[in-house]
């Protein structure tokens, strides 16, 4: 009977701890690399969105232009290639810096 308890002692305090740690870093994991939706596509079905309220009358064709205005200023934000980073200067060169005296 001592030895069920502690069998499942050691389940309870040492096996499921560890098994709940790695079922925890792998859902990190995974939550960390989903893909990212695709800004075109999502664009897109704004538009249409907007396209459809309009012709149900639930828009203005003003308000509904304005949006679509909006919606082409951010494709083409979004089409606008990324800055590159600015380059970091390189590092001293080793005679460059100063030597220290050790002794007399």
């Amino acid at each position: 009977m001592e030895t069920l308890f502690v069998l499942i002692g050691f389940l309870f305090c040492v096996v499921l701890p560890i098994v709940l740690l790695v079922v925890f870093i792998r859902w990190l994991w995974r939550r960390g690399s989903t893909p990212v939706a695709d800004q075109a596509a999502l664009l897109a079905a704004m538009e249409a969105l907007v396209l459809r309220w309009q012709s149900e009358g639930a828009l203005s064709p003003d308000i509904a232009s304005e949006i679509r205005i909006l919606l082409i200023g951010e494709r083409k934000r979004g089409a606008a290639p990324a800055q590159p980073a600015p380059a970091q200067a390189a590092p001293a060169p080793l005679s460059a810096l100063a030597t220290v005296a050790l002794g007399p």
